[in-house]
């Protein structure tokens, strides 16, 4: 796919100076989606990959060690809006490994409440608006899976 001129390629978008080891946090708000799913044999749960749709800018996370640097610290119970939002983390490794990127986007304009201190830790994932409806879903398929993705509260 050709990228529109002047647009960055996901590579330019990915910011080298956050580690791969960095973990990101990414909430799951329940908004009548299935955002978390039980394997029907196993019923073991899992993130699903509609969790991880992308808005204009990118797919937002929370970045761990800029969470923990806030005094006071902050952790995945923060990044939660509601009693049904569920957290999930990640490594950006991870992230980097599907050809994706990771950027901060600290205290975005965007959101309910701005002001909130979790917003100093604000970050996107890039890359996957440049990519057409299916591939985008394959995408977001793989990053639901990765390998360090885990459950850290609800």
């Amino acid at each position: 796919m050709t990228e529109p001129p002047g647009r960055p390629t996901s590579a330019e978008e990915d910011d080298p100076e956050i580690p791969n080891e960095e973990i990101l946090y990414r909430r799951l708000s329940y908004d009548g989606g299935e955002w978390v799913v039980r394997h029907q044999v196993t019923g073991e749960r899992r993130a699903s990959s509609g969790g991880f749709t992308p808005d204009t800018d990118g797919v937002s996370v929370f970045r761990r060690t800029l969470l923990r640097a806030l005094e006071p610290p902050l952790g995945p119970v923060d990044v939660a809006l509601g009693p049904d939002d569920v957290v999930v983390s990640f490594s950006v490794g991870d992230v980097r490994s599907l050809s994706l990127g990771v950027r901060d986007d600290l205290w975005p304009k965007d959101v309910s409440d701005p002001d909130h201190p979790r917003y100093a830790a604000h970050a996107l994932i890039v890359g996957l608006d440049d990519l057409g409806k299916n591939a985008r879903i394959k995408k977001q398929k793989k990053l639901a899976g990765v390998p360090s993705m885990r459950f850290v509260n609800g």
